[in-house]
């Protein structure tokens, strides 16, 4: 099968959509990730023709499940194969006790930024275990990034990189997340199944790995 060339992020949605999920950067299984369908000269380019600038536009667009899905790297998911994909990561070992204070910020449904997580932890100065939480609550699949916000200053003028927040996927996806009635072995199989239908040179251990906690 021809794959495209992803040309804008208007088009990455259109081929997440097609295939069902798809790392933002190589991990793992050759090829597949937005930076092996993408001319190699766009990730030198500066301002919105690079994909580091199409990312920015995806969780706002409601299409896309966005989040640090794969091996701790970003990554996106269409919201019909958002089901299985929860249902391998929420039965895999549970995260770390300590990031449960960092998801009780989120138990109202409430969109919260990084930033807000480090201030309510009183960890502005030390973001990297925020960080790392915030990491491991989406590879478990209880957080997602749902929007990017420009920062501004008191004279209402943006500046810098927009600042990312995220929410629980029952407050951003609503009825989408429900876990499907299989097993997350069955879950496992069928998207492994689905990444070797567009990439079918790939090892099919390493599809396993990427998708499931063996690749974390």
């Amino acid at each position: 099968m021809k794959l495209p060339t992803i040309r804008g992020w208007r088009h990455l949605c259109d081929v997440v959509d097609e295939i069902g999920f798809l790392p933002f950067q190589e991990a793992g299984v050759d090829g597949f990730s937005v930076q092996g369908m993408t001319n190699p000269e766009r990730w030198e380019w500066s301002g919105p023709g690079n994909p580091w600038w199409w990312r920015l536009h995806l969780p706002n667009t409601g299409r896309l499940v966005y989040g640090k899905f794969f091996k701790g790297h970003l990554g996106f998911i269409s919201k019909e194969w958002w089901p299985r994909f929860a249902n391998i990561r929420r039965h895999a070992p549970p995260p770390p006790e300590d990031t449960d204070t960092v998801l009780d910020l989120f138990r109202d449904g409430r969109q919260v930024s990084t930033l807000q997580v480090r201030a309510a932890l009183g960890m502005e100065r030390m973001p990297k275990p925020v960080d790392d939480a915030l990491c491991e609550l989406m590879m478990h699949g209880r957080l997602v990034l749902s929007s990017f916000r420009q920062r501004r200053n008191k004279r209402g003028e943006g500046y810098g990189w927009p600042v990312a927040y995220y929410r629980t996927p029952a407050a951003a996806l609503g009825a989408v997340d429900r876990l499907p009635r299989e097993s997350p072995a069955t879950s496992l199989a069928r998207m492994t199944d689905r990444v070797l239908e567009f990439f079918p040179e790939a090892d099919r251990s390493d599809v396993e790995k990427l998708l499931s906690f063996a690749g974390k």
